[in-house]
């Protein structure tokens, strides 16, 4: 069982570089891997990219920049 296994882990900027590379290593561990961004189109393909891994894998829209929204959903 992996150390990920039954967590949750919140990926902001999950949808390129850094951010894309650790969502896909969470995800393989197992973790529920769930991923922010402003751009809903990038989140899409980041989630369809990431689908089949170990562990299930979602996608918010989200500006961590903007204070609207950022409490309730984190």
């Amino acid at each position: 069982m992996s150390a990920y296994a039954d967590q949750r882990v919140l990926v902001v900027g999950g949808t390129s570089g850094v951010g894309l590379a650790s969502a896909r290593e969470f995800a393989a561990q197992g973790a529920d891997t769930v991923i922010v961004s402003r751009n809903p189109q990038r989140i899409d393909e980041a989630v369809t990219a990431l689908s089949g891994l170990a562990g299930p894998v979602t996608g918010q829209t989200l500006d961590i920049r903007s204070d609207d929204g950022t409490t309730t959903r984190v």
